[in-house]
């Protein structure tokens, strides 16, 4: 385990500049080097992902101003709409998640709920922040934790990009049939248009508001949250270990401590999201997803590292700051390595013949099933200066560097060193193959949703997908 003295000095950098995962950043000395305020030079792929901010932001003030100055109207209309079905589509959200995400989250309970005001305990979240500013820099000498605070930074900002990304779920087929069936076919489609005009709104505020104004718009109001929570089964011992200090048990004498591990083993995950309407919760309840791929990354520091170190990059990674950050360049930053994800010759002869199909929830599933398992195992690979170096390289052939721009849709993804990149995408749909060729087998055979025995398999039956984690073995992949 680390030895590390004085933790709450140890607070590095509340901002994305300096973080070496980005082309163009070099580590900073000093706090107010935020996104905002300092500009990064030439060949800076955070300036470039804010100049097309820019871009939008003036594009959608033109062609949605209604939208944009509706906003708040626009959701107490769909609170309106939704009124006396809230049950009923909270539900909905429980259905389209599981639809999305298929059988990888089998094991996960979905706990999520539209509240008719915002959830106090919410509110009691945020004044805990209230007074949360950056921090003065102290110097953090040791580069394994300030790349593991890197890291996450990136998955975290990644996550908040996923969720804000809710239009393609809104809109699927599925959902639209659904929403008419549960508000009536006029309102229902109403609806689906409010929840995009919701969606259109939030987003230019996510690009144009300052850091001050939107914190203080999540503390007085905040609209939703997301949480996972970890428990044991009710027949493990001992008692002391509680389900909340898992992470603090992580480690003992410099080795995983045994009894925690088999917690961990047969622990019960509960993705938890509150909202005020279906796209909020849509979009609070993919966080949620995601979030246990943040969670993952902090054990793993936690194992490595240990418990100290785990504070320490918890603590750098999820400061007010750091969601107005993640908001101000998550959605792109998806985008952008999603696209490079479907480039893929694999994935993008798969996602064509789905196109070509009109087969548009199987294309949803699909597109978010690899991303969800591409980032988890993004989140294994050690150290994490492998994974900076891996994402720096591929976003650096994503921006054009003289101007600071980014490349053409088109062009992403093309004509790029995709050797290292493809070697974990490959991996990831052998493992969708892999749990798709045990459902078949599950399916035709009958069984539990347990791992086939080894008699089971020698006679045929499939090994499921994955390891402990729910990623799958991550290998050495060649990057070092």
């Amino acid at each position: 385990m680390k030895n590390i003295s004085k933790f709450d000095n140890f607070l590095f950098e509340a901002t994305i500049r300096g973080n070496t995962g980005f082309p163009g950043e070099t580590p900073v000395n000093n706090k107010s080097q935020d996104i905002y305020n300092t500009p990064g030079g030439e060949g800076n792929f955070i300036d470039a992902i804010l100049t097309a901010n820019r871009e939008e932001a003036q594009r959608m003030r033109a062609e949605i101003p209604q939208d944009i100055s509706n906003l708040m109207g626009n959701a107490m209309e769909a609170q309106r709409m939704q009124r006396g079905h809230e049950q009923e589509l909270s539900d909905l959200a429980v259905e389209v998640i599981r639809q999305v995400y298929g059988t990888f989250i089998d094991d996960i309970i979905l706990d999520l709920k539209i509240v008719t005001r915002p959830d106090q305990s919410l509110r009691d979240k945020m004044e805990k922040c209230k007074n949360c500013q950056l921090p003065d820099l102290v110097d953090l000498e040791d580069q394994e934790i300030i790349d593991e605070i890197n890291r996450r930074k990136i998955i975290r900002t990644v996550q908040q990009g996923k969720g804000l990304n809710v239009k393609e779920i809104i809109n699927l087929p599925m959902v639209s049939r659904k929403l008419k069936e549960i508000l009536g076919e006029r309102e229902g489609e109403q609806y689906r248009i409010l929840a995009n005009k919701i969606a259109a709104g939030a987003h230019y505020y996510d690009l144009t508001l300052t850091p001050a104004q939107k914190s203080s718009m999540f503390r007085d109001a905040p609209p939703g949250a997301c949480d996972i929570k970890i428990e044991k089964p009710e027949e493990y011992k001992p008692e002391d270990t509680k389900p909340e200090d898992i992470l603090n048990d992580i480690q003992k004498d410099g080795e995983i401590n045994p009894d925690v591990e088999k917690a961990l083993e047969g622990s019960i995950n509960t993705v938890i999201a509150r909202a005020l309407d279906f796209g909020l919760l849509i979009h609070e309840s993919v966080k949620g997803i995601y979030k246990l791929i943040t969670q993952t990354l902090l054990m793993q520091v936690g194992e490595t590292l240990g418990l100290e170190a785990a504070d320490i990059v918890k603590a750098n990674t999820e400061t007010m700051m750091d969601e107005v950050e993640e908001q101000a360049i998550g959605k792109k930053l998806q985008k952008i390595i999603g696209i490079v994800i479907n480039t893929n010759s694999r994935a993008e002869s798969i996602l064509n013949q789905l196109n070509s199909d009109e087969d548009y929830e199987g294309s949803a599933a699909f597109i978010e099933q690899l991303h969800w398992l591409f980032y988890g195992k993004l989140a294994q690979i050690t150290p994490a200066k492998r994974f900076l170096e891996l994402i720096n390289s591929v976003l650096s052939q994503c921006f054009n560097p003289d101007g600071n721009t980014l490349k053409p849709i088109s062009e992403i993804g093309r004509n790029m060193n995709r050797k290292e990149i493809d070697i974990i995408i490959n991996q990831c749909l052998d493992d969708m193959d892999a749990e798709r060729e045990y459902q078949d087998w599950k399916n035709k055979y009958g069984g539990s949703q347990d791992t086939p025995s080894s008699d089971d398999t020698n006679n045929g039956g499939p090994s499921r997908f994955g390891g402990p984690s729910g990623f799958g073995d991550f290998g050495d992949f060649g990057l070092n």
